[in-house]
C-alpha cells in the first residue's frame, strides 16, 4: 500500500476535498478492512465465453495466459463487500466523490504492488492500463467514476508512477 500521506496528495489533485480523501483511507485500510479489494489472490477464473471458470492456486502466477485459447482473467467477490461497508457509513447513494476516492486507493495501491514486483519491464502508461484491467470489476462500483479515475491517471501517468517510485525507495 502506498501511505495515506500519497492516497491524499493524489486524491485532492483529483479534485476531491481533502477530508473527504482523509476518511475514504481510514474506512479502506482500517474500518472497513477492504485495502486488498480486487488484488487477493484466492479467486482466480478463465473466463470462456463470460462463464467463470475456477482455477486452482495463486493467480498473479496464471494471469496473462491461456488455457487452450481461454483467456484467464483475476476476479473477485470483495467489490461488493467495499460498498456495503461505505453504504453504512454514507448511506445508500455513496456520494460521488466517495466512489472516486475509494478506486483512486486502489488503482494507486496497485501501481505500487506492479512497481515492486514487475518482472518485465512497462513504461508508465502501460502501467496504469495493466492496474485498470487488474481492477476491473471496480467498474461495478461506478462506471462513470472508474473512466474518470483513470483518465485522470492517464493525464497524469508520468507524475503519479515517479511519486510512488518514491515511496518505494
Amino acid at each position: 500500500m502506498v501511505s495515506h500521506k500519497l492516497h491524499e496528495e493524489w486524491c485532492v489533485k483529483l479534485g476531491i476535498p481533502r477530508e473527504i480523501c482523509r476518511e475514504v483511507n481510514v474506512l479502506i485500510d482500517i474500518k472497513c478492512r477492504k485495502h486488498d479489494v480486487g488484488r487477493r489472490e484466492k479467486f482466480v477464473y478463465a473466463g470462456a465465453g463470460g462463464i467463470r471458470i475456477p482455477i486452482v492456486g495463486k493467480g498473479r502466477r496464471y494471469v496473462g495466459k491461456t488455457v487452450k485459447g481461454v483467456p484467464i482473467r483475476m476476479m473477485y467477490v470483495d467489490v461488493e463487500d467495499l460498498i456495503k461497508c461505505l453504504k453504512r457509513f454514507y448511506g445508500d447513494t455513496i456520494p460521488d466523490s466517495v466512489v472516486k476516492s475509494a478506486i483512486l486507493h486502489h488503482f494507486l495501491d496497485e501501481i505500487k504492488n506492479i512497481l515492486e514486483n514487475q518482472k518485465v519491464s512497462l513504461n508508465a502508461k502501460e502501467i496504469i492500463d495493466e492496474v485498470a484491467r487488474r481492477l476491473e470489476l471496480l467498474k461495478r462500483f461506478n462506471q462513470r467514476a472508474f473512466h474518470e479515475v483513470y483518465i485522470f491517471l492517464q493525464n497524469n501517468v508520468q507524475r503519479v508512477v515517479e511519486s510512488v517510485l518514491k515511496e518505494i525507495e
